[in-house]
C-alpha cells in the first residue's frame, strides 16, 4: 500500500509539472507586449503578464516537488531509463514547438538582431562594421531591431551560426518567419544538450528525471523557444565540452584534450564566461595537456574570429570594444538618472519603474521650487577648437558622418561657450541662448530635415 501511495504521488507530481509547462506555453501563445512609452501601456503589459507569471510559479513549484522526490527515491523506482528519457524529451520538444508556432517574440526582440547579423554575414557584409541604422537594405527587419544605432556585440561563434541559419532560410522570407527559423535552430541546439544530459544520467545509473528539472523549466521555454536567445547554442557547447572532458580517454590524451577544447573555445566565443570550464577540465592534468588545450583553443578562436574582427585594419574589433564601453557607461548613467528621479528608491521590477517615477514626480511637485544656479566658468575657444579637431579626426576614420560633425560642433560650442576666453562666466540664460542658437542653425540645414523625415517615415535614425 505504501508503495502504491508513493507511485500515485510521483504520478501526480509529474502530471503537475507537465500541466504547468503546458500552461506556460499557452500563456506565451496569447502574450503581447506593447512597447509604447506610456503609463497605460505599462499597466496593460503587467495585466498581460500575469497568466505567464502564475504559470511559471506553478512550474517552479512542481519542479521543486520533483527535486524533493528525486532525493528520496532510488532511480529504479522511476522505470526504464530510456523510456523516461523519451517522455522527458518528447514533452520538452512538444512544448517548445508549440511556443515557436504560436508565439511571436514579446519578452525580448534580440532575435531580430540575430537575423540581421546572419543575413549580413551570409551576404558578405561584416556585421561589426555597420549599425542597423546605417544600412539601407533589410529595412523591414531593421525596423524591428532594438537599439539600431548600436553595433552588434554578439561573438564570432554566434555570428557564424547566424550566417548558416540565414543561408538555410529561403531568400525573401519575412522578418517574423526568419525569426521563427532562428528560434527553431536555438531550440534544436538546446534539445541536443538535453539529450546529452539524459545519456550521461543513464550511463551513470542515475535517474533520468533529473534532466526534467531543466527540460521542463519555464525559463528556457520562454527565453530560448519564445525569444530565440543564443543561450541554446551556448548550453549545447558547454554540455558537450563537459561531457567529453569528463569521460575516460580511450583514443589518446592529445586527441581527448583536443575534442573538449574545441567545444570550450567555440562556447567561449558565444559567452566568454565558459572559459573557466577549461581550468576545471584540466585540473590534475599534465602540463602537456595544458599546453595542448591553450594552443588548440587559441587556434580555433583565431580561425573563427580573425575573418570578422581583423578585416579593415581591425576596425570591427574596435567597434565591438567601443560598443561594450558605451553600453557600460550608458547603463551606469541610466541607473543614476533613475535613482535621482525616484528620490533614491530602488525599484527591483522594471515593469514598476515608470509608475514609481510618476509617483515620485507628483510627490516632488508639491514643494518644488526652481533652483537658482550659479554662473559657470566656461572652457572657451581653445577647448572648442580641440573638440572640433577631434570630431574631424573621427570623421576621417569613418566613425562619424559629415552631419555628425556639424551637430557635434554645435554641441561643443554650447558646452565650451564657443568663441570666448577661457574662464568667462556664463549664466543659465546665456547657455540657453547658445542652445537656441545651435538649434536654429541645425534646423536650417537640409541634413537635419532629412533626419527628421527619415525618423518619421521609418522609425529609425538616419546617418548622413
Amino acid at each position: 500500500m505504501a508503495g502504491l501511495r508513493k507511485h500515485i504521488l510521483r504520478a501526480i507530481v509529474v502530471g503537475w509539472a507537465i500541466s504547468s509547462l503546458a500552461a506556460v506555453a499557452a500563456a506565451l501563445a496569447v502574450l503581447e507586449i506593447d512597447r509604447t512609452a506610456s503609463l497605460e501601456a505599462s499597466r496593460a503589459n503587467i495585466a498581460a503578464l500575469w497568466p505567464f507569471w502564475l504559470a511559471s510559479i506553478s512550474g517552479w513549484a512542481s519542479l521543486t516537488a520533483v527535486w524533493l522526490l528525486l532525493g528520496r527515491t532510488p532511480p529504479a523506482a522511476y522505470g526504464k531509463p530510456f523510456l523516461v528519457a523519451g517522455v522527458i524529451l518528447t514533452v520538452a520538444a512538444a512544448a517548445r514547438v508549440a511556443v515557436i508556432l504560436t508565439h511571436e517574440p514579446a519578452l525580448s526582440d534580440d532575435v531580430y538582431r540575430y537575423v540581421l547579423d546572419g543575413r549580413n554575414t551570409a551576404g558578405g557584409i561584416n556585421p561589426y562594421l555597420l549599425t542597423p541604422a546605417e544600412q539601407q537594405h533589410h529595412r523591414e527587419l531593421v525596423a524591428l531591431v532594438n537599439n539600431p544605432t548600436m553595433h552588434t556585440v554578439y561573438l564570432p561563434t554566434s555570428q557564424w551560426v547566424f550566417a548558416a541559419t540565414a543561408l538555410a532560410t529561403p531568400r525573401g522570407t519575412e522578418a517574423q518567419a526568419s525569426a521563427r527559423v532562428f528560434r527553431a535552430v536555438m531550440v534544436g541546439f538546446e534539445l541536443a544538450a538535453i539529450s546529452l544530459v539524459l545519456l550521461a544520467l543513464a550511463a551513470s545509473g542515475r535517474s533520468c528525471w533529473w534532466a526534467a528539472l531543466y527540460a521542463w523549466h519555464p525559463l528556457p521555454l520562454a527565453e530560448i523557444a519564445g525569444s530565440g536567445h543564443q543561450e541554446g547554442l551556448g548550453i549545447f557547447l558547454l554540455v558537450a565540452a563537459i561531457g567529453l572532458g569528463t569521460t575516460v580517454a580511450s583514443s589518446g590524451q592529445w586527441l581527448h584534450t583536443t575534442r573538449w577544447t574545441v567545444f570550450v573555445a567555440l562556447g567561449a566565443l558565444v559567452k566568454p564566461m565558459f572559459l573557466p570550464v577549461a581550468a576545471f577540465l584540466l585540473k590534475g592534468r599534465t602540463w602537456h595537456a595544458w599546453v595542448t588545450s591553450v594552443c588548440i583553443g587559441a587556434a580555433v578562436s583565431a580561425a573563427l574570429a580573425a575573418p570578422l574582427w581583423l578585416s579593415e585594419g581591425g576596425r570591427p574589433l574596435g567597434n565591438l570594444f567601443d560598443q561594450i564601453e558605451r553600453t557600460r557607461v550608458r547603463n551606469r548613467s541610466a541607473k543614476r538618472v533613475v535613482q535621482r528621479l525616484c528620490v533614491f528608491r530602488f525599484v527591483m521590477n522594471r515593469d514598476r519603474l515608470l509608475d514609481t517615477a510618476a509617483d515620485a514626480i507628483s510627490e516632488m511637485a508639491k514643494s518644488y521650487a526652481t533652483e537658482k544656479r550659479t554662473p559657470l566658468a566656461m572652457p572657451g575657444r581653445n577647448v572648442w577648437q580641440e573638440m572640433i579637431e577631434w570630431l574631424e579626426k573621427a570623421r576621417s576614420k569613418g566613425h562619424l558622418t559629415p552631419h555628425d560633425v556639424t551637430t557635434g560642433s554645435q554641441i561643443a560650442m554650447i558646452v565650451t561657450g564657443g568663441n570666448i576666453d577661457a574662464g568667462t562666466m556664463l549664466s543659465e540664460d546665456d547657455i540657453c541662448a547658445l542652445e537656441r542658437k545651435a538649434f536654429l542653425k541645425l534646423a536650417r540645414t537640409n541634413e537635419t530635415r532629412a533626419r527628421i523625415v527619415h525618423m518619421l517615415e521609418h522609425g529609425s535614425p538616419l546617418r548622413n
